[in-house]
């Protein structure tokens, strides 16, 4: 909506959007607009977006709002601003006394001695968290990996 500021009379109820208040000065021959949170403009007719600055970290998504703004976080990574990697160790105790050895979308769990074995570590829908499937990579050791 665009003003023409000659045609305003001070302080009309139309004059500042966005529930912005309006104030008169100098005889009523000057209105302004103090605009809430999250607005700006003379007359608080544009939404600030939150997203400029780019506040989401390791690529993720940001989602503008009125005074406030989201991030959808990729795989590995959690936190308002996507800026705490996943301690995906943290989810899981590896079987044997293995190794937890975390990476940003995974983890591998490894027999810190291996020893010669016949058969190699068999895959469970137990060994690895919701959301992550197993891959055996060797006798001694397995991966969980984001689905």
């Amino acid at each position: 909506m665009k003003f023409d500021l000659k045609s305003l009379k001070p302080c009309q109820s139309d004059v500042c959007q966005n529930g912005g208040n309006c104030t008169s000065c100098f005889n009523e021959t000057a209105t302004f607009c103090d605009c809430p949170d999250g607005f700006q403009g003379n007359f608080c007719e544009t939404n600030i977006d939150e997203c400029a600055s780019n506040p989401c970290q390791h690529g993720g998504t940001c989602q503008d709002d009125v005074n406030s703004y989201s991030c959808s976080c990729p795989t590995g990574f959690l936190g308002y601003n996507c800026e705490t990697e996943m301690d995906w160790c943290s989810f899981v105790q590896c079987p044997f006394g293995w190794i937890c050895q975390v990476s940003t979308s995974s983890f591998q769990c490894v027999d810190p001695a291996p020893i010669t074995r016949e058969f190699p570590y068999q895959c469970s829908s137990a060994s690895c968290p919701d959301g992550m499937y197993c891959t055996e990579e060797t006798v001694a050791s397995f991966s969980c990996k984001v689905e």
